[in-house]
Formats: C-alpha cells, sequence, structure tokens
C-alpha cells in the first residue's frame, strides 16, 4: 500500500455542442486552501502542518527553500546594525545589507534548480549569457516578505521570488508564443497521474514519459509565461487519493519516477498524450489547474 503520492491532476470539463465547444473550470475541491504569507522561513511548516489535507513540497537549500507549493523561492539576509551610528541610519544600512545578502542566497539556491531533468538553471546561465543576465535581473527584484525582523543588533530580512509568474525564473527560459493555436474539444477529463512521493523530484518544467522514455506530455509546450499559470504541487496521504477516486477522477500510477521524468504504463499514453492538446486550450485562457501531489 502507498502512503505518500505524487500526483498529476487535470480538472477540466468541455461542454458544449460539437463545434462549439467551450471549456470551463471544475471547481477545484475546497480541500485546497490558500497558503498566507510568512515573515520567517521556519513558519512554513506550521502553517501547513495538520491545517489542510494537502501540504507543502518544500525544498530547504542553505538559507532558504523552493516552496513547488507556493510557486516561489524565498531566502532569508542578514545584516549587522553599526552602533556607533545614530539607531534610524544603522537600521538602514543594515535592512540594505540584509536585502544584499538575501539576493546573494536566492542566486545560490536558484542555480541549483533544475529546469529539465538534465539542466540546471547554473548550466543553462553558463553557457548563455543573456539568461545569465536575466536571471541576475530576476534576483535584482527580488520582493521582501513581511518586514525585517531585529534581534538585538541583527537584521533579517525574507525575500523571494516566483517559480511561474511575470518576472519570475521560469519566463527566463520560455519566450512567448507568438500565435495561439485553436484547439476544438469536446470530452470531459479528470484525470490524476500518481507517482510515489520518494520517486519523483519536482524541476521547473516536468515530463510524462512512456515505458522507453519517449516524451507524452511535456509541461514546458503548455506552459504560458504571459499568464504564469502553472502545477500546483502538494503533499497528500492515500485517504485523499480515494476521495478523488469517488470524485470521478481517472487515476493514472506511474510505473515509476526520477528528477522532472514520470514514467507511465503504455496503456494510458493516448491518455495523457490528448492532454497536450487539451492542456494547452485551457491553460492559455486560465482555466486549468495541474496539481502535484507526494
Amino acid at each position: 500500500m502507498l502512503n505518500n503520492f505524487i500526483a498529476l491532476i487535470f480538472l477540466i470539463q468541455i461542454t458544449g455542442e460539437k463545434g462549439k465547444e467551450k471549456v470551463k473550470l471544475i471547481e477545484a475541491p475546497k480541500e485546497i486552501k490558500s497558503v498566507k504569507k510568512v515573515e520567517n522561513i521556519k513558519e512554513v511548516k506550521e502553517i501547513t502542518e495538520g491545517e489542510k489535507e494537502i501540504r507543502d513540497i518544500e525544498e530547504r537549500r542553505g538559507d532558504g527553500e523552493i516552496n513547488w507549493t507556493q510557486g516561489v523561492i524565498r531566502a532569508e539576509g542578514r545584516g549587522v546594525m553599526d552602533t556607533s551610528l545614530p539607531y534610524a541610519q544603522a537600521k538602514a544600512m543594515a535592512v540594505r545589507a540584509a536585502v544584499v545578502d538575501a539576493q546573494r542566497n536566492l542566486l545560490e539556491i536558484v542555480k541549483g534548480v533544475y529546469i529539465t531533468s538534465e539542466t540546471t538553471v547554473e548550466n543553462a546561465m553558463l553557457k548563455n549569457d543573456v539568461i545569465k543576465t536575466k536571471v541576475e535581473g530576476v534576483i535584482k527584484n527580488a520582493r521582501m516578505v513581511g518586514e525585517p525582523q531585529i534581534e538585538g543588533n541583527l537584521v533579517k530580512v525574507v525575500m523571494e521570488i516566483p517559480l511561474y509568474d511575470t518576472g519570475g525564473i521560469a519566463p527566463v527560459f520560455k519566450e512567448p508564443e507568438e500565435t495561439e493555436e485553436k484547439v476544438k474539444i469536446k470530452t470531459p477529463e479528470k484525470i490524476a497521474i500518481v507517482v510515489k512521493g520518494e520517486e519523483y523530484k519536482p524541476v521547473i518544467f516536468p515530463k510524462v514519459v512512456d515505458e522507453e522514455g519517449k516524451t507524452v506530455l511535456n509541461f514546458k509546450e503548455i506552459y504560458n509565461p504571459k499568464t504564469g499559470k502553472f502545477v500546483k504541487f502538494g503533499r497528500v496521504d492515500e485517504k485523499y487519493l480515494e476521495k478523488l477516486k469517488k470524485k470521478g477522477y481517472k487515476i493514472i500510477m506511474a510505473e515509476k519516477g526520477e528528477i522532472g521524468k514520470i514514467y507511465i504504463p503504455k496503456k494510458y499514453e493516448k491518455t495523457v498524450s490528448r492532454l497536450k492538446k487539451i492542456g494547452k486550450a485551457v491553460w492559455d485562457i486560465g482555466k486549468f489547474l495541474l496539481l502535484v501531489m507526494s
């Protein structure tokens, strides 16, 4: 029996007469709750523990973290107040130093993020100066979460950047498409692709592949940097999977998972391949919800 899962969940409803189909969003399960902002990275787990059935997928990296559920990368920064200066001036200088420190930590975290199963952000930056400049620009525009925290002479800040939203990391690696493909679809779809949590490692653009490793669905192809719409990640247990079955989801159990790749059995290939067209149609207009669970 599986106790933990990572699942790709498509909530799609296609309605209308033949040739006049419309795509509409099926309301997300009520268990999916918005996650409030934090002023300290250590608070993130406290927010999600025991509060909801879908919990955050996080990767702690040095002085920061990648929160795949919230779609952000956060880092802490520190600055020390000069007690020989007036308080206001010393505080302002310490905050600036803390911000620079947080930005430096953010860059180190970002460099280690996998774009695909084969490439990290750092590798892409080394090969392409344009990408390097764009990534550094994203870091420079990081926003502060909450207010600076002062402990004695120490000032701490938390800075964050988005993974997929405008001004984030993913748009650096996907140019907006000039033309939009119009897709006519009429079949309702409620599908969950499930893989053991310990087998799968999130990347910016994951892929669903067949048993031989051939790509069936590449999420980079249906990601639109103009809208920033992308997958939702979260952790659930077997009980939640049973709830999805009762709600009419077709559950596809993956053969295995690894960094950025989810292998599916041959009998499901046509179903998932079809989502390549359906997904693009609904994602581009903001009517696509994809949730990853573990």
